[in-house]
């Protein structure tokens, strides 16, 4: 009981510092952070919920001081990042330059993307892409399976396509211009992310595309009347929640009915000895089901990272390897197994790693907050020290998106943004993230070559317009 308060204690404090510091907007990651830990730490303690690997206060309080180390690093990314402008400024002894409107999204990217997505839906239903409208669940279990078979194609072409209508769909927020171009843009955007969400049959990337619109709108109401509007419209964001979850709650429903789920499923998978308050919200129908689901992965969410933790010395640390299997993979194919031996022993460590999880609870390998899965790779030390440098560059992120808002520092800043608003799962585990890092690095190299390339045609047109005026011209 003492463990339990001093980590609520954390929590708050770190609640309340990082809103004093850096407000409550959508940008403070941190706080953000430290509200979700909080509703699962409190879902873990508080709903009656007893998982059969049992408590630990150690762990506990680990996970709640990782929490304030995020805060901690936030914080001095942003404040060195405010540092160098203040410098700049005094030394040029000049006004800050106010910002200039984004670009819409291009036709060429929007054609990208549609293609794309046709080519996806149309491999994964064999054929038939309308099945995307009416048999997500089943399509779900097609995901499953090419991950099961490792179906690399499968599994980037996924991938690829739910990066490129995440960064699309931010691009059409920040750079809407209020007109109709702009509209439509969005809507094709806002249309792929319905149905892509609706081929999944799942919760997790409904999750994804509202938080990634979310983060973009911080940036987008700034240039759109539209956005700046739909922001301050309280009832507009209440009703559009109220959607959302009963959006959730029809697809529990669809899920209840097709897999024939009761509370028994939370039982065998989340490896539960006492369903607590569950049992009876599994009773109430499908909103009551889907309440108790929220519940439950919370409490598992934290209870996932406990698991980690308590059994650090039980194996041996995989330096890594989760977040690197996509690219080990391919390393392994194009140097035609070179390192085979080497390579092929670290992805044993990480399976024999996973397989003792496993054996704990069928959930452990998923869903262990932002820090569970670093722990399992690089143990606690480690895990600090790189939970302070990825929060220092978050806030550098920003941070510098605030103080030069160029399109591809608030597209970046949004994508980090959307990642640390529900701490679920680390985003560097997705393959997905990978690729809108990638994406938006390919958008700014693109701007700065077509800028640079302007700025030298204005130079050569200025340089042979002064050739041909005559020297005494300028005195006429």
């Amino acid at each position: 009981m003492v463990c339990r308060t001093l980590a609520f204690i954390i929590l708050l404090l770190t609640i309340l510092v990082s809103r004093r510091v850096n407000g409550s907007s959508v940008a403070n990651c941190p706080y953000w952070v430290g509200l979700g830990m909080l509703f699962f730490h409190a879902c873990y303690c508080l709903s009656g919920i007893e998982f059969a690997n049992g408590t630990s206060a150690y762990a506990e309080l680990i996970l709640t001081t990782l929490v304030l180390t995020s805060a901690l690093g936030f914080g001095l990314g942003a404040g060195r990042i405010l540092a160098v402008q203040r410098q700049a400024s005094s030394a040029r002894k000049v006004m800050p330059v106010p910002p200039v409107g984004h670009p819409r999204v291009t036709r060429g990217y929007t054609a990208l993307v549609l293609v794309l997505t046709l080519v996806f839906f149309t491999v994964l239903t064999d054929g038939q892409p309308l099945r995307v409208l009416t048999d997500g669940v089943e399509l779900k279990w097609e995901r499953l399976h090419a991950v099961s078979n490792k179906d690399a194609v499968m599994l980037l072409l996924d991938s690829a396509v739910l990066a490129t209508i995440l960064v699309g769909l931010s691009w059409s927020i920040i750079g809407h211009h209020d007109d109709r171009k702009s509209r439509n843009r969005l809507m094709i955007f806002v249309s792929l992310s319905v149905l892509y969400v609706l081929s999944t049959g799942s919760r997790t990337p409904m999750i994804a595309v509202i938080l990634n619109g979310i983060a973009a709108m911080t940036y987008g109401k700034a240039q759109s009347n539209f956005f700046r509007s739909v922001s301050a419209n309280s009832k507009l964001i209440v009703s559009a929640a109220i959607a959302i979850v009963g959006l959730m709650i029809i697809v529990t429903a669809s899920r209840i009915e097709f897999e024939g789920l009761s509370s028994a499923v939370f039982e065998s998978y989340f490896d539960i000895r006492e369903l607590g308050v569950i049992g009876w919200l599994t009773e109430q129908g499908a909103a009551g089901f889907f309440a108790a689901t929220l519940i439950t992965y919370a409490a598992s969410t934290f209870n996932n990272a406990v698991i980690r933790l308590q059994e650090l010395d039980s194996v041996t640390l995989s330096i890594g390897y989760k977040f690197a299997f996509f690219y080990i993979t391919a390393f392994q194919k194009i140097t035609g197994g070179l390192f085979n031996d080497s390579l092929t022993a670290w992805r044993d460590l990480a399976t024999i790693n996973n397989d003792h999880l496993l054996a704990i609870s069928p959930s452990a390998t998923q869903w262990a907050t932002l820090f569970g899965d670093v722990l399992w790779d690089f143990g606690v030390v480690l895990t600090f020290l790189l939970t302070l440098v990825t929060f220092y560059c978050a806030g550098l992120v920003v941070r510098r998106a605030a103080c030069r808002p160029s399109l591809a520092n608030c597209l970046l800043s949004s994508t980090v943004i959307s990642q640390f608003l529900l701490p679920l799962v680390n985003p560097f585990l997705s393959i997905h993230v990978h690729f809108m890092f990638f994406i938006i690095a390919a958008i700014y190299v693109t701007k700065r070559r077509r800028a640079a390339f302007q700025s030298h045609v204005r130079s050569s047109t200025n340089l042979t317009a002064n050739q041909l005026v005559p020297p005494t011209a300028g005195f006429v």
